[in-house]
């Protein structure tokens, strides 16, 4: 996973996940996705979330999801300033 990190392979990594996660192939795109957003790379985090939210809206971590999205794209840097505003 870190291999696709680093050289910004999302649509690849993604695919790949997907095909071999199996059952467990939502949660491994979901780490790569955190691996991004962790690095600062938060446009290709927030296509994967995107992506996550779209082909499992009812997951469990969909709302995580979705805080990660938003706190990227209103400009807050953690939840804790957004809540502030």
């Amino acid at each position: 996973m870190l291999a696709y990190a680093r050289v910004d392979a999302v649509e690849g990594a993604v695919a790949y996940l997907t095909e071999k996660g199996g059952e467990h192939a939502v949660d491994a795109i979901g780490r790569l996705a955190a691996t991004y957003f962790e690095a600062g790379k938060f446009e290709q985090s927030i296509r994967i979330y995107r992506l996550l939210q779209q082909r499992t809206p009812g997951h469990v971590l969909a709302p995580a999801w979705q805080q990660k999205i938003v706190s990227r794209t209103t400009g807050c840097s953690a939840a804790i300033k957004c809540s502030r505003r």
